[in-house]
């Protein structure tokens, strides 16, 4: 079946460009999938994200038990690196949070420590606690 259709010279043009914008996109893209792929050439990405959503239910559970030092540096990076993953959902966000909080609470009690080692976590060193009692 043959046939004719006709256009408007302008429709046409207007057909082409949007055709080599989706070229250009289609290049575009296939630069960043390469880009990527050189990044992570073993793919481990995609281990490391699945390895930090374990490590997340293991470091709430372990945060429940005081220790004397906490790497809370580490912990602080482990939870903003957790919290920006593709695809963190809002509990991962709230645990995140929770991750800093419970750094800042050791460095808290750390300087506290370390000021007034008779007064002990909870206690303001400044503070005459003896009058009172």
């Amino acid at each position: 079946m043959n046939g004719t259709v006709s256009i408007a010279l302008s429709e046409w043009q207007t057909q082409l460009d949007r055709t080599r914008l989706a070229e250009l996109e289609i290049s575009r893209l296939r630069a960043a999938l390469a880009a990527a792929e050189q990044a992570d050439p073993a793919g481990r990405v995609p281990a490391l994200i699945e390895g930090l959503q374990a490590a997340r239910w293991l470091v709430v559970l372990a945060m429940q038990y005081p220790a004397k030092r906490w790497p809370v540096d580490e912990l602080r990076t482990f939870a903003r690196v957790f919290r920006a993953l593709p695809g963190a959902s809002v509990d991962d966000e709230v645990i995140a949070i929770d991750m800093i909080k419970f750094c800042d609470e050791m460095e808290m009690k750390a300087s506290v420590s370390k000021r007034d080692p008779v007064a002990g976590p909870g206690l303001d060193p400044n503070v005459d606690h003896s009058a009172g009692a």
